[in-house]
């Protein structure tokens, strides 16, 4: 009678704890269904970077066709010498590439200045220099 009991306790614990195990694991396993893959990460071209920047401009900045053709080149050629310049500046000091991102900057700002009128030009800018979410 004594060996029944408690093989009988015996069953009933060894239930419980599996139970409550597997109620616990539950949802660790829906969690981690809802987690995103991995991906691997993809660069981005400078003329893709550039297309994102012009098709955030608004229409109220009312370029015309030759305007916009003329900022499209001015700012590929910003982003394609800055993206050598970030990957020159492992060997470089962080001043020099500050000066050399300073200097960048202002040549294209002179040239977009040159480009487009005033109001036109407070439109561009307020864009280019903003992150895109």
């Amino acid at each position: 009678m004594k060996k029944t009991i408690f093989t009988l306790l015996a069953v009933v614990y060894v239930s419980a704890a599996l139970l409550a195990q597997s109620e616990k694991s539950a949802p660790a396993a829906a969690s981690k269904a809802t987690i995103a893959p991995v991906t691997q990460t993809q660069t981005i071209t400078p003329a893709e970077k550039v297309k994102q920047t012009m098709d955030r401009i608004p229409a109220e900045a009312k370029l015309t066709a030759e305007q916009k053709d003329k900022l499209y080149q001015i700012l590929l050629q910003y982003r394609t010498d800055l993206d050598k310049i970030k990957k020159a500046s492992n060997d470089s000091n962080k001043s020099e590439v500050d000066t050399k991102l300073q200097e960048l900057r202002k040549s294209i700002d002179d040239k977009t200045k040159a480009l487009l009128s005033p109001e036109q030009y407070e439109i561009v800018k307020a864009v280019t220099t903003k992150k895109p979410k």
